[in-house]
C-alpha cells in the first residue's frame, strides 16, 4: 500500500517519481543519487550515495546498493527501473 500525502513516514518512504533526461552518448555517462536530509541543522545532510555507468544499466528492475559518504557499506538498498531510449 502506498502512503497518502506528501510526506511519507521517515522509516518507510516511498518515491513514485519518474526521471527524464537527455544526455549524450558516452562511456563515462554516470547517474549519481544521493540520499539526503533536508533538516537545516544536520552536520553531514548526505547518508549514502551511489553512481551507476549507464553503458552498464540493465533495462528493468534493479536494487542498487548504497555506500556511505567514505565508501562504507551502509545495508541500504534502493530498487530502481531503468528504461533507456533511443533518440
Amino acid at each position: 500500500m502506498l502512503h497518502r500525502g506528501e510526506n511519507p513516514p521517515a522509516i518507510d518512504p516511498i518515491w513514485d517519481e519518474t526521471l527524464e533526461w537527455t544526455y549524450e552518448e558516452n562511456e563515462l555517462v554516470f547517474l549519481r543519487m544521493l540520499i539526503k536530509s533536508d533538516d537545516a541543522w544536520a552536520k553531514n545532510p548526505m547518508f549514502a550515495a551511489a553512481a551507476v555507468r549507464l553503458v552498464y544499466a540493465v533495462p528493468g528492475w534493479t536494487m542498487i546498493n548504497m555506500m556511505d559518504m567514505k565508501g562504507g557499506e551502509t545495508g541500504c538498498t534502493v530498487l530502481v527501473k531503468f528504461t533507456i531510449e533511443d533518440a
